[in-house]
């Protein structure tokens, strides 16, 4: 916005964001201006290069799974959660952004089963390529995991959550020794692995849950 442009009220507050009415001081001309969420100056998770070290990237994934506990907590599903779409601000406070895809889930106390192959790639959980109907919460559940590994390895477990992919068959079959040996090696024995193979099971009702997963970091050996 330049100088010409002043404040003229409020006008509320949508799904995504607040809205305010501007006004040309020169033209008069008026508009609204819808801000969703403020400037996140340290960029996302995507531009960080590398692997991180694990407390630092346990420190981001508790920001993110605490974002995504509240999101499920009012019935929203995210549907794309991965590094680019999780903003840092100058003093790596998370920011999850990007909400075009998300869905609601929960209507009037009732759990929606939501269809369709919303989402990126690598991060979409097994069940959505199945053509049938699932529960919104694991599949964002199964895409924090990817991030939690991404960060962890700067790579991906599997190019898609798909029987055909070699490397997703072999981790259904847990046979993880047999591919990618040195993520795994990275990640075997650290205080996270436990916690990224109950995110990753193949079948979501084994799935860990959000408001489980916070239980479990604060007693990560129970």
């Amino acid at each position: 916005m330049n100088k010409n442009w002043e404040d003229v009220k409020y006008l509320g507050v949508g799904a995504f964001g607040h809205a305010k009415l501007l006004k040309n001081v020169e033209t008069e001309e008026l508009m609204a201006l819808k801000e969703y969420l403020e400037y996140a100056s340290g960029g996302s998770l995507g531009d960080l290069k590398g692997t991180l070290a694990e407390e630092d990237a346990l420190r981001y994934f508790k920001q993110i799974r605490k974002g995504v506990v509240y999101m499920h907590s009012r019935g929203v599903i995210h549907r794309d959660l991965k590094p680019d779409n999780i903003l840092l601000t100058e003093d790596r406070v998370v920011k999850i952004a990007d909400l075009g895809l998300c869905s609601v889930y929960i209507w009037k106390g009732v759990e929606i089963y939501l269809s369709g192959f919303s989402g990126t790639l690598s991060y979409k959980a097994p069940e959505v390529f199945t053509g049938k109907k699932y529960r919104g919460p694991p599949i964002d559940v199964w895409a924090c995991g990817i991030i939690l590994f991404n960060m962890l390895t700067a790579g991906h477990p599997w190019r898609i959550a798909d029987p055909d992919e070699k490397n997703y068959s072999l981790w259904m079959q847990r046979k993880k020794k047999l591919f990618r040996k040195k993520f795994w090696d990275t990640l075997e024995g650290s205080s996270s692995w436990s916690l990224l193979k109950r995110m990753l099971a193949v079948d979501p009702e084994k799935r860990i849950s959000g408001w489980r997963q916070l239980r479990y970091e604060e007693k990560p050996h129970q």
